[in-house]
């Protein structure tokens, strides 16, 4: 419980933040390049309170640092590819480093 929760709840602000560049993106807005900085910035934040809280709520909020942390560099690469790049299969494989 003290594990499954922090990174469940990592993965679904993560997903947020990635459908939040999507739409930005797709719309091409000039705040694409936010929510990567955002993620990385609440990440740092949430593992610096991490060390102020002692125990095992501590180490939740490490936990969920770390999971936030893992979501930043493909939401930066999903900010960073162009808007007719994004929609090949190729390409989204190639960030996510699967080979077709």
């Amino acid at each position: 419980m003290l594990v499954f929760v922090p990174v469940g709840l990592g993965v679904i602000i993560g997903i947020i933040f990635i459908v939040i560049t999507y739409f930005l993106k797709k719309y091409q807005s000039t705040y694409t390049k936010l929510p990567p900085f955002l993620s990385l910035l609440s990440s740092v934040v949430i593992f610096i309170i991490s060390f102020q809280v002692r125990g095992f709520e501590g180490a939740a909020y490490g936990i969920l640092a770390i999971t936030l942390l893992f979501f930043t560099p493909f939401i930066f690469a999903m900010s960073s590819i162009g808007k007719k790049r994004m929609h090949s299969c190729k390409q989204w494989l190639t960030v996510l480093s699967i080979n077709c």
